[in-house]
C-alpha cells in the first residue's frame, strides 16, 4: 500500500489515507516518484491540515529529513511553512517539529526562511517565538537569509521583526547570484527599508534619490560586489545606462576601473552601446584596454555593432588586436560573425590581423559559416588565407554545409582545396557536408573541381558523401554519386553507418534499392560502436519493406 497511500496524500483523500494507515502502509515511507518526499511532507506542503494530524497520529515522524531538490526538499515544518499555513505549523511545533532545521543544500530554506521570503508574518512571529534563528545561513542556489528573503520581496514588516530580533544587516550575498539585503531591497526599489538598512548603494536600477541618499549617510561608493557575478555600484549604473548615476558616483569618487570578478563598467557601457557613458568613463581615466573574461570595451562593442563607440575606444588607443581569452573573440571576429561590414572594414583599416585565430576559427571561416558574402570577399580582399594548416574546419567546408553557393564559388575562385581533409573526430570534407545537408548544386559545382567522391570519412563520426546522402535520404545527391563511382561499400566509421544501412535505418527504400542494384554488402559489419547491420537498423525502426527486401537479398 506504499505507493497508493503516497498518491492518497497527494491528491488529499484523506480517508483513503485512513483506510490505507489502518492496514498498515508504511506512513513514513519516502514518496518515489517525487523526490523522496515524506507522505508528511507532502501533506504538509499542500497544507492538508487534517491529513497531517491523522499522520501524526499513526506514528509519521514530524522532523524526518529533508531530501531532493528545491521546493521539494523540504522538513515538514518548512513546507507549511513555505505554503503559509499558519494551522499547519502550529501542530507541527505542538508535535516536537524541529523549528531551526537545516535547510536542504539543494535549494532549501530553514522555516523562518520560508515564511519570511513569502510574506506571512504570522508565520514569522510564531517561529521567532519560538527561538527560529535570525541569522540562518543561506543555502543552495541562489539562497537568502531571513532578511535577505524579506528585503527582496519588500515585507516592511517582517524586515523590523528580523531586525528587532538583531538580524545581521551585513551578512554576505550568497556566492551563487545572491544579494545582501540592502542590495536586494535596492534592487527592487524598496525605499523604506532600505533606511531601515542603511547599507550600501542602489544604482542597478537607477533610483538615484536613494543613491544620493546613501552617499549623503555615508554608503561606501566602492563597497566590493559579494557575488560572483555581482557589481559595483559604478558598474551596474553603466551597464543600465544611468548616465546622472555615473556622473554623482565618480564626483563622489568611485573607482573607475575597480578589479572584480564583474564586467568593467567601460566594457558593460560599450557592450550595452551607452556613448555618453563610455566617453564620461574614458575622460575620468577608464583603462581603455581593461576587460574581464577575455572581452575588451572595443571588442564588446564590435560584437554589437556600435561603430560610433568603437571610433571613440579607437581614438583613445583601444587595441585592434587585443587578445580573445578561449572563449572569446577579437573584434574583428565578432563583427564578422554578426554582419557587420561596416565594422569590419574599419578594423581591417585600423590594422586588424586578418587571420587572427582564436577559439581555432578566423573572422574569415566565421563569415563563411553565417553565410555573410560581402565580408568574405573584403576579408579575401584583404589578403586572408582561404585554407590554413588547422584541425577545425575550413571556410569552404563552412559554406558548403550551410548551402552558401555564392561563397563556395567565391572561395573556389581564390584556389580554396576542394579536397581539404575533414577534422579526425566528426568532420566532412565540403563534399561530404554538402551532400549530407541536400545542396545538390553545390555538390555539382564541387564535382566540377575535381572533389573526390570517396574521400575518407572521418574517424569517429564521419560519414563519407554517399554515406551522408543516404542516410538523409537525398535521392538525387545519391544518383549523382553513384553515377560518379562512389563506393557503396565503404566501411562504416567508428559510430557511423555503411550507405545501406544509413539508408535502412532512415526508411529511405528507393536508395535501398539503388544501393541493391550496384551489389552492395548487405551483411556488411556495423559501426564499432552503436552500430547496426542493414537488417537490425530496418527492423528497429518497424522499416517492414525494407526489412523485406534485406531478406529477398540474403540479409541475416
Amino acid at each position: 500500500g506504499g505507493f497508493a497511500l503516497q498518491a492518497a496524500v497527494y491528491h488529499g483523500h484523506k480517508q483513503i489515507v485512513k483506510l490505507l494507515a489502518d492496514k498498515g502502509a508504511n506512513v513514513n515511507a519516502p514518496i518515489n516518484y517525487d523526490y523522496q518526499r515524506t507522505p508528511l511532507q507532502e501533506a504538509a506542503a499542500h497544507g492538508y491540515e487534517s491529513i497531517v494530524k491523522l499522520l501524526l497520529d499513526k506514528g509519521a515522524k514530524v522532523n524526518a529529513e529533508a531530501a531532493g531538490y528545491g521546493s521539494v526538499g523540504r522538513t515538514a515544518l518548512q513546507a507549511a511553512a513555505e505554503c503559509g499555513d499558519e494551522s499547519v505549523v502550529k501542530l507541527l511545533l505542538e508535535r516536537g517539529a524541529e523549528v531551526n532545521a537545516d535547510a536542504n543544500q539543494y535549494g532549501g530554506r530553514t522555516a523562518l526562511q520560508a515564511a519570511t521570503e513569502h510574506g506571512y508574518e504570522t508565520i514569522v512571529k510564531l517561529l521567532l517565538e519560538k527561538d527560529a534563528k535570525v541569522d540562518a545561513d543561506a543555502v543552495g542556489y541562489c539562497g537568502k537569509t531571513a532578511l535577505q528573503a524579506a528585503a527582496g520581496n519588500g515585507h516592511e514588516v517582517i524586515v523590523n521583526l528580523l531586525l528587532d530580533k538583531g538580524a545581521k544587516v551585513d551578512t554576505n550575498a550568497h556566492w551563487w547570484g545572491g544579494r545582501t539585503a540592502l542590495q536586494a531591497a535596492a534592487e527592487h526599489g524598496h525605499e523604506f527599508i532600505m533606511k531601515l538598512l542603511f547599507e550600501k548603494a542602489a544604482a542597478e536600477h537607477g533610483y538615484e534619490s536613494i543613491v544620493k541618499w546613501l552617499l549623503d549617510k555615508g554608503a561606501k561608493v566602492d563597497t566590493d560586489a559579494a557575488s560572483y557575478y555581482g557589481k559595483t555600484a559604478l558598474q551596474a549604473a553603466a551597464e543600465q545606462g544611468y548616465e546622472s548615476i555615473v556622473k554623482l558616483l565618480l564626483e563622489k569618487g568611485a573607482k573607475v576601473d575597480t578589479d572584480n570578478n564583474g564586467t568593467k563598467a567601460l566594457q558593460a557601457a560599450a557592450e550595452h552601446g551607452y556613448e555618453s557613458i563610455v566617453k564620461l568613463l574614458l575622460e575620468k581615466g577608464a583603462k581603455v584596454n581593461a576587460g574581464t573574461n577575455g572581452t575588451k570595451a572595443l571588442q564588446a562593442a564590435a560584437e554589437h555593432g556600435y561603430e560610433s563607440i568603437m571610433k571613440v575606444l579607437l581614438e583613445k588607443g583601444a587595441r585592434v588586436n587585443a587578445d580573445a581569452d578561449y572563449y572569446g573573440k577579437t573584434a574583428l571576429q565578432a563583427a564578422a560573425e554578426h554582419g557587420y561590414k561596416s565594422i569590419v572594414k574599419l578594423l581591417l583599416e585600423q590594422g586588424a590581423e586578418v587571420d587572427a585565430a582564436y577559439h581555432e576559427e578566423t573572422a574569415l571561416e566565421i563569415a563563411a559559416e553565417y553565410g555573410y558574402e560581402s565580408i568574405v570577399k573584403l576579408l579575401l580582399d584583404k589578403g586572408a588565407k582561404v585554407d590554413r594548416d588547422t584541425y577545425w574546419r575550413t571556410a569552404l567546408q563552412r559554406a558548403a554545409s550551410h548551402g552558401y553557393e555564392s561563397i563556395v564559388k567565391l572561395l573556389l575562385e581564390k584556389g580554396a582545396k576542394v579536397n581539404a581533409d575533414a577534422d579526425w573526430w566528426g568532420g566532412r570534407t565540403a563534399l561530404q557536408a554538402a551532400a549530407e545537408h541536400g545542396h545538390e548544386s553545390i555538390v555539382k559545382l564541387l564535382l566540377e573541381k575535381d572533389a573526390k567522391v570517396d574521400a575518407d570519412a572521418a574517424e569517429y563520426h564521419g560519414r563519407t558523401a554517399l554515406q551522408a546522402a543516404a542516410e538523409y535520404g537525398n535521392e538525387s545527391i545519391v544518383k549523382l554519386l553513384l553515377e560518379k563511382g562512389a563506393k557503396v561499400n565503404a566501411d562504416a566509421s567508428y559510430y557511423g553507418r555503411t550507405a545501406l544501412q544509413a539508408a535502412a535505418g532512415r526508411g529511405h527504400e528507393s536508395i535501398v534499392k539503388w544501393l541493391l542494384d550496384k551489389s552492395v554488402k548487405v551483411n556488411a559489419d556495423p559501426a564499432e560502436k552503436g552500430g547496426r547491420t542493414a537488417l537490425q537498423a530496418a527492423a528497429e525502426y518497424g522499416n517492414k519493406s525494407i526489412v523485406e527486401l534485406l531478406v529477398e537479398k540474403g540479409a541475416k
